[in-house]
């Protein structure tokens, strides 16, 4: 698909940029701040964050949300939530009004899929200031390239497999 020059997909239902998108929009008429564009990797960390999610599911099925300090072990949890943008995983909602979250996460169905390599997502959300949702952009990544990426992580080690399946 293509409007005004730039090809596009759509990704459940959103669009999807086949190039990275990197710009900036206009400063904002309030404030000042730059209005830019930012584009956010589906990173190793993330991977292995869902993985780990996917674990604690898998040995607790009574149990439907988890507190990220249990899975997130590089610290990235800012950059965790990132993935609730491609619907890999739901935050719980949050009670108190003194948190600014409930830190508390699920891995969806599609999330499910995702770690157990049915599925693809694009390799990048778009987000503008505010963590405003805009679209997609890259080609299509699993979780073993998301994942293998300067083969800091392993697969079939934090899926806990004895011998890498083929």
């Amino acid at each position: 698909m293509e409007v005004d020059g730039v090809k596009f997909m759509e990704f459940r239902g959103q669009p999807w940029f086949v190039k990275r998108v990197k710009t900036s929009l206009s400063d904002c008429p309030t404030c000042g701040r730059p209005n830019n564009i930012y584009t956010r990797k589906l990173s190793t960390s993330m991977a292995a964050g869902l993985i780990r999610l996917y674990r604690l599911h898998e040995d607790h099925p009574d149990q439907t949300y988890f507190h990220v300090k249990k899975f997130d072990l590089e610290g990235a949890r800012g950059e965790f939530g990132v993935l609730s943008f491609w619907d890999l995983v739901e935050e719980a909602p949050n009670d108190d009004p003194e948190k600014k979250s409930s830190g508390l996460w699920r891995l969806t169905d599609f999330g499910r899929e995702f770690v157990l390599g049915k599925t693809r997502v694009p390799k990048y959300v778009i987000i503008k200031w505010g963590s405003t949702f805009m679209g997609y952009c890259g080609e299509a990544v699993g979780i073993r390239s998301s994942l293998e990426y300067g083969n800091r992580f392993n697969y079939a080690e934090l899926m806990g497999f004895k011998k890498e399946k083929v």
